[in-house]
């Protein structure tokens, strides 16, 4: 059996400043295959440090697509590169720490 290889493009875990918020990337990037023919796995996670729950995610599944999960709701994401993924991800982000900041979550 074969074992994939895959590059990582993107690891990280970081507290955001000023509010109970984690926010988890994880991009890597492997040979195209008919399961995935982009060759790519992702997935961008915000959550609430206090409780653990998820207020935001992108992700990409097998059968399902590109997905944007924002307050619980789940949509398809439109692709358009690691790039666009990880600046939409951060204005999502940014979005979120000014509703707590202004209370409304």
């Amino acid at each position: 059996m074969l074992k994939r290889q895959y590059a990582l493009v993107e690891r990280s875990k970081l507290r955001v400043p000023g509010v109970p918020l984690v926010a988890e990337t994880s991009i890597a990037r492997f040979p195209p295959g008919a399961k995935n023919p982009l060759g790519l796995k992702y997935r961008l996670q915000l959550y609430r440090e206090d409780t653990g729950e998820t207020l935001v995610r992108y992700d990409v599944h097998h059968g399902k697509g590109h997905q944007r999960h924002f307050l619980g709701e789940e949509q398809p994401y439109e692709w358009g590169s690691v790039e666009r993924l990880i600046e939409d991800f951060r204005k999502d982000t940014e979005r979120i720490k000014q509703m707590l900041n202004e209370g409304a979550l």
